[in-house]
């Protein structure tokens, strides 16, 4: 698994590429640059990413990670 900011450029290249299975959402929280916990919202207004790859980066990911049920 790797984690990424919502503003990162590779994010889409990465998903693409590899899959988006193994990307975890990263707030930066509680670093004095964070946007948290209005993070989330430039991520899901990317155009780049498709709805499944943001599901998954969102939460999905985390869930499998930590092994947590539904």
């Amino acid at each position: 698994y790797v984690s990424c900011e919502p503003e990162e450029a590779g994010v889409a290249f990465a998903a693409d590429m590899l899959g988006p299975d193994f990307i975890l959402y990263a707030s930066d929280y509680p670093h004095w640059d964070s946007d948290f916990p209005e993070s989330t919202r430039s991520l899901t207004r990317r155009t780049d990413l498709s709805e499944e790859v943001k599901t998954r980066v969102l939460g999905e990911n985390a869930r499998a990670f930590y092994r947590l049920g539904s």
